[in-house]
C-alpha cells in the first residue's frame, strides 16, 4: 500500500509491503531524484522506516488517522489499529 498524508505542512508517503518495513517519504524529494542509471547506496530515494512492525496494509482515515492492519506476534490474530499522523 502507498498512502499520502500530510504532517505540519509537509507532505509525506507512506509505504507498506509484506517483505519490508514500513518506509516514511518526504514527497517533496521524488521530483528531484536523479536517474537510477549506475548501482548505488541506499538505492532510490531517501526515506525513513517506521516502526509499525508486521503491518500488512494502511489506509487513511480522515487527514489526521492512518489505519494500520497488524499481525500480533504471540497470536497470530491480526488487529486494526488507528494511529495519528502527527505521530508518525
Amino acid at each position: 500500500d502507498i498512502l499520502r498524508y500530510s504532517q505540519e505542512g509537509k507532505e509525506y508517503l507512506l509505504v507498506c509491503h509484506s517483505t519490508h518495513p514500513v518506509m516514511k517519504i518526504d514527497a517533496s524529494t521524488i521530483a528531484d531524484q536523479s536517474a537510477l542509471t549506475e548501482p548505488q547506496q541506499p538505492v532510490g530515494i531517501p526515506r525513513d522506516t517506521v516502526d509499525l512492525p508486521r503491518t500488512s496494509m494502511l489506509a487513511n482515515l480522515g487527514t489526521d488517522y492512518v489505519l494500520a492492519l497488524q499481525r500480533d506476534e504471540a497470536s497470530g490474530r491480526r488487529q486494526l489499529r488507528s494511529l495519528k499522523t502527527a505521530s508518525l
